[in-house]
């Protein structure tokens, strides 16, 4: 379906007679989920290109079209949660992937949770996972100090 779309594209953008009103007619002949699809598409775009304008002009994230297109395509992104598309688990799964991903080749993720993500990707057999010597260890390895042994 998406293939006719670009086909149908390609063969209009070279008409130079069509106008306006016949693209809109056009694309109000999508359904819903296309146009949630293309309109992202076109967001994603206008992004790119506002990255490209910032970095180009040495004006980072400093202007409004920056902030305004980040803006549109956040607000995509909750439509396409909005129609089960994919959900806010899903997003923050492949966020948290991404964020790992990214400890380990670019400076734009802290020392301390790169050093988390480095610890998950080192096994640990049950005695190493339990073996804790100081109440600072415990803390450092189980993110606070829980009271005794019995709960209590």
């Amino acid at each position: 379906m998406t293939e006719d779309l670009f086909r149908h594209l390609r063969t209009h953008v070279g008409n130079k007679r069509m106008d306006e009103k016949i693209m809109a007619k056009e694309m109000k002949e999508l359904d819903e989920r296309q146009q949630l699809l293309v309109i992202t598409m076109e967001e994603c775009g206008e992004l790119i290109q506002e990255c490209s304008k910032n970095l180009r002009r040495s004006e980072f994230f400093d202007r409004d079209a920056f902030k305004k297109e980040v803006g549109d395509v956040y607000a995509m992104i909750e439509l396409l949660v909005e129609w089960d598309v994919l959900s806010w688990d899903e997003i923050e799964n492949r966020r948290d992937e991404k964020r790992k991903k990214l400890s380990k080749w670019s400076d734009l993720i802290s020392t301390s949770e790169s050093r988390l993500y480095a610890q998950e990707e080192t096994p640990m057999d049950t005695e190493q996972q339990f073996s804790v010597d100081t109440e600072e260890e415990y803390v450092e390895r189980f993110g606070g100090w829980r009271g005794s042994v019995t709960g209590k």
